[in-house]
């Protein structure tokens, strides 16, 4: 059986379909799985690490976005870097107390995704 839902909330999309068909100027554009459009378009990710040191360590292939206190939080894109070459570059630089990481809201990705179609 097929069911079509069409929607804007990706997020609740991801959690009940196994394939996204997505539309763009009247073209499929994608048609395939939320992981398969997550790894063509970039995974994003999100990397939070507690430090000893409040001088947050410079990790290639991620972008610092905020720092205080010893937590510095990144964005990377895991297509490109792996969560654990980032943790093995921060412990070069200072001890890492704690990690939290999560990947970008599929909103996101499919708003990145219309940028550039758009461009």
């Amino acid at each position: 059986m097929t069911v079509v839902v069409t929607s804007h909330d990706m997020s609740e999309l991801e959690q009940l379909a196994s394939r996204i068909v997505m539309i763009d100027r009247g073209c499929i554009a994608f048609d395939g799985e939320f992981g398969q459009l997550r790894r063509v378009y970039g995974d994003r990710r999100s990397l939070v690490l507690e430090t000893t040191t409040s001088t947050p360590p410079e990790l290639h292939g991620a972008k610092l976005i905020v720092s205080e206190h010893g937590r510095h939080q990144y964005r990377f894109d895991a297509t490109k870097v792996s969560v654990s070459e980032l943790l093995q570059q921060a412990a070069q630089h200072t001890e890492v107390i704690d990690v939290e990481t999560q990947r970008a809201p599929i909103d996101q990705v499919i708003a990145n995704m219309y940028q550039t179609w758009a461009s």
